[in-house]
């Protein structure tokens, strides 16, 4: 199936991982240092996401995703190269496992009592959107880290598509008003 084929909801997800890998390249040298913009490193963050991704694709095996377990592989969380060829794994776990079952019912658990979990009914599609939104939220905050260290990211990194669009817009509006 070819990109422009894939269903929007994959899309957008793998087009965010796809920024991450760019970002994580541009941040090599700090993306272990951290930062006056909260406690972690860029690769706390990076490594946050791919964790998130990770229990997404082995809650599919299993209709029920847990996002609470966590591995927090320090690796990925300390070496950009290896983030990188995590972020590509899972790249290609999303392309070869989703598309088939986006409208599958899947259970995701909910509240953070380890001795009591809860869980709510979900889908596939719906996951893939929370993921997205999670990731966005991620990668804003690095952006943040890679502002303070010097580092300059895509302009569009860690914005909403709706988000930019509005902008795009408002600058359109106001470059044709002069």
């Amino acid at each position: 199936m070819s990109d422009d084929r894939l269903p929007p909801a994959l899309a957008f997800n793998l087009t965010l991982l796809d920024h991450a890998e760019a970002a994580m390249g541009r941040l090599a040298g700090g993306f272990a240092m951290q930062s006056r913009v909260g406690r972690a490193t860029p690769g706390a963050h990076f490594r946050h996401v791919l964790d998130h991704y990770e229990r997404f694709l082995e809650g599919l095996a299993h209709g029920r995703v847990d996002y609470h377990e966590r591995r927090r592989n320090p690796e990925v969380e300390s070496n950009p190269e290896k983030a990188r060829a995590a972020c590509r794994a899972c790249r290609e776990q999303l392309l070869e496992r989703t598309p088939a079952c986006l409208d599958a019912a899947i259970w995701v658990r909910t509240g953070s009592d380890p001795t009591q979990p809860d869980w709510a009914a979900t889908s596939v599609k719906r996951e893939l959107a929370f993921c997205a939104s999670h990731t966005l939220h991620h990668l804003a905050i690095v952006k943040m880290m890679a502002r303070e260290m010097g580092v300059d990211l895509d302009e569009d990194l860690g914005v909403a598509p709706s988000t930019a669009s509005h902008r795009r817009a408002t600058q359109t509006f106001a470059t044709a008003g002069r």
